[in-house]
């Protein structure tokens, strides 16, 4: 269906007082009017195996800090090689020969939200339950479409110190990729002991492995370099952008934020539901903002200013970025 972001927000916000009001969140914090900045000095920036984090106190979400930078944006040369074999030309030409041309994008720092929102956070601020399955609290919230996400940001950002936001397709592909080249950020191939998603299938020299048919809990797997969970499958995750099939034709370099308007929304990661093909890191489908399905949810960024600069250490390790380790 047709829809425009500009005259959805008035109706959002009113759906998301409405819905704020019914949960006791709502009246402890107006209640108690100095607890957000309260919260906010009493919870710094602190750092942990090399990241620099941050927890938004009302929900509990840990952040992470992810410096700027440049990468190849879209699919290689290889992939596509690999991809019409595997999917056939009708196939590749209707599913992943949007991800060319591939070509440099760069992005400004930015906090991640370093898993998926989960199902607690979810009920905590909106008091509903979309969900399907029923499964714990720490599995990420599904059955969200993009409009949904929308009221949760608009909630949270009426309460919180901070201001939220989706992440845009090109923050999200830097994030996913995590400094790598390759489909994955574990590699040329990648296997359901590092991720979630359908084992029947396999990509590349990869092996068959397990099809779970529902969600993890966050933090099931290893976290990429960055320091973020479930970057590949488990729930695909909702971006700011619109979709359009030819964008990269004309995506400009420095902070691309996708069309101006359009009718789809673009969702990256794959699922639980879909082959490895579709959880690469360069994957993108667009998907109307109205559409929630079983295996969609999202993730937040956090507009908050750049870490201040730690005190230098004296160890000889002080440049290290990253912890080797992720």
């Amino acid at each position: 269906m047709e829809y425009s972001a500009e005259q959805h927000m008035g109706s959002v916000k009113v759906r998301a007082i409405r819905k704020s009001l019914l949960f006791g969140l709502i009246t402890t914090i107006l209640s108690q009017p100095c607890l957000a900045s309260e919260a906010k000095d009493n919870n710094p920036e602190y750092y942990e195996n090399g990241l620099v984090l941050w927890r938004e106190p009302l929900i509990e979400l840990e952040f992470v800090w992810l410096e700027g930078g440049c990468f190849p944006m879209g699919q290689s040369v290889p992939e596509k090689r690999t991809l019409i074999e595997e999917a056939g030309e009708l196939k590749y030409r209707e599913f992943y020969a949007d991800e060319l041309p591939q070509h440099q994008a760069c992005v400004d720092g930015f906090w991640m939200a370093r898993q998926e929102t989960t199902r607690h956070q979810w009920q905590q601020l909106m008091a509903t339950v979309p969900f399907l399955a029923d499964l714990p609290g720490n599995h990420p919230a599904t059955n969200i479409s993009w409009l949904m996400a929308m009221d949760f940001i608009v909630v949270l950002n009426g309460i919180a110190d901070e201001n939220f936001r989706l992440p845009t397709e090109a923050e999200m592909e830097y994030a996913i990729r995590a400094g790598s080249e390759t489909p994955f950020h574990t590699g040329k191939t990648i296997s359901t002991g590092q991720a979630n998603y359908n084992g029947i299938h396999t990509y590349g020299s990869g092996q068959k492995g397990t099809y779970l048919q529902k969600t993890s809990p966050g933090r099931s797997y290893p976290a990429n370099r960055f320091g973020l969970f479930d970057m590949h499958g488990n729930v695909w995750e909702w971006c700011s952008d619109w979709y359009a099939k030819d964008y990269y034709e004309e995506s400009p370099v420095d902070n691309p934020r996708g069309p101006e308007t359009g009718k789809n929304k673009i969702m990256r990661g794959g699922s639980w539901f879909t082959a490895p093909r579709s959880v690469r890191s360069a994957n993108r489908r667009g998907l109307q903002p109205d559409i929630a399905l079983e295996d969609s949810g999202f993730r937040l960024i956090a507009n908050r200013s750049p870490p201040q600069p730690k005190t230098p250490p004296s160890s000889k390790d002080q440049k290290v970025a990253y912890d080797p380790d992720f």
